[in-house]
């Protein structure tokens, strides 16, 4: 059976007020594995709208969060072109 997971992030679909650049889910200033972990857990648990930089999560800005940002936020830190 598959499941497909789609959050309505409110305000933020657009990263308009986001304080941290798209896939930046830890807010240091770059992308790697420890961002990728943190959007796919908050995809899991349905509570990416909750975290301090869960905005940043929406990487295709489709208005929500699901595997097609993980997806996009691991082909830019793998192609190094993480300049959304």
């Amino acid at each position: 059976m598959a499941y497909h997971v789609l959050l309505d992030c409110g305000d933020n679909c657009d990263n308009d007020g986001c304080s941290t650049p798209l896939g930046d889910m830890n807010a240091d200033g770059g992308w790697n594995v420890v961002d990728v972990v943190a959007l796919s857990n908050c995809v899991l648990a349905a509570n990416c709208s909750d975290l301090e930089n869960g905005c940043s999560g929406d990487i295709n800005t489709d208005g929500g969060w699901n595997v097609l940002d993980v997806i996009a936020l691991v082909n830019c830190i793998l192609n190094e072109a993480c300049d959304f």
